[in-house]
């Protein structure tokens, strides 16, 4: 009898460990679990040579945190993620941002005046980003 507890509590441990393992490899390949917040995609423009995007999305983390603007380049062809492509522009609120290609590696965003930036980079990889 006492064996067949034993087998019975090593099973159910086995469970718990496998569950866990599989909730681990979720949260680690899905950045939705990782990330409670909400991004809504508002617009892209491609770069010249068509092999690059600019991203223009909100993000919203629930009703005690404000909206936010922000901005990613995307490779051609690539899904949207946010782990493999951050933000280069973080602006506090919902805005329309203006975007002209000057070069395929050059962008300019034209943004609001006084508006709250928490990021605004002015390169990315090879590429060059002035704000207006």
């Amino acid at each position: 009898m006492r064996d067949l507890n034993i087998s019975k509590i090593r099973h159910i441990l086995f469970f718990i460990i496998f569950i866990l393992a599989v909730l681990g490899y979720m949260a680690l390949t899905d950045e939705s679990i990782l990330d409670p917040c909400d991004a809504t995609v508002l617009s892209s423009s491609t770069a010249p040579d068509g092999r690059t995007s600019v991203i223009v999305f909100e993000r919203e983390c629930g009703a005690t945190t404000p909206f936010n603007t922000q901005a990613s380049l995307v490779p051609i062809g690539k899904a949207f993620s946010l782990q493999k492509n951050p933000p280069f522009l973080i602006l506090s609120g919902k805005h329309t941002l203006g975007i002209t290609w000057a070069t395929p590696s050059a962008v300019e965003i034209g943004i609001p005046n006084e508006v709250k930036s928490f990021k605004k980079d002015q390169s990315v990889g090879d590429f060059t980003i002035v704000y207006k």
